[in-house]
């Protein structure tokens, strides 16, 4: 006749404990990465003709260096920098150019929403709806061009023009995150449980 099996539940528990809490550290590095991710606030969906698209206003210049009095004052990044974003083909830049307007940016709460901290090693650049009204727009990346403001030989042609970056929109729906406070807090209670519990099992 077969001994009934013998469950140590303090045993298991302190295992489920562990699982918990490497679930909950791995859940606070991937919140380090979210931080770079836009929110709402940041972007319009466009819808193209049944296809939707974020389009992120990403910079007042259309250059990855831009210099003043002989020293870089802001550098614009690839749209790569963040997973998703992307330089617009031909095709999307033509019908965003056609049928959106500095407007379409605006907040409820005043000025537009823009990507700008996300994309530019200077995050305190301004955007210029003046020149999205004037068709001054790009929805290129030129790396390595150049517009320094001492050198008119180093100012890439319409390097004034405002830079704009796209993505193919993220499917709709509730993405809860929780605070990385409280994921914080509730992985140190877990961790003194653990150890509560060991003590008591020695």
């Amino acid at each position: 006749m077969e001994t009934p099996l013998k469950i140590n539940y303090r045993d298991l528990i302190l295992k489920l404990l562990k699982i918990l809490a490497l679930a909950t550290f791995f859940s606070v590095s991937t919140l380090a990465n979210a931080s770079l991710m836009l929110t709402d606030d940041d972007f319009i969906t466009v819808d193209h003709n049944g296809i939707d698209l974020d389009w992120a206003w990403a910079s007042n210049y259309n250059v990855q260096y831009y210099y003043s009095d002989a020293e870089l004052f802001n550098e614009l990044f690839a749209p790569t920098i963040i997973d998703g974003w992307r330089v617009a083909t031909t095709e999307e830049f033509s019908f965003f150019s056609n049928n959106v307007t500095a407007l379409n940016f605006r907040r409820d709460t005043g000025g537009y929403k823009n990507a700008v901290k996300f994309f530019n090693s200077n995050d305190t650049l301004a955007i210029s709806a003046m020149d999205f009204n004037d068709g001054d727009i790009s929805g290129e990346f030129r790396e390595d061009a150049i517009y320094d403001t001492a050198n008119f030989l180093k100012r890439a042609p319409n390097s004034w023009f405002d830079t704009f970056y796209v993505r193919n929109a993220l499917p709709q729906g509730p993405k809860p995150i929780p605070e990385p406070l409280t994921i914080i807090i509730f992985a140190t209670a877990l961790i003194a449980l653990q150890i509560k519990l060991r003590k008591k099992s020695v």
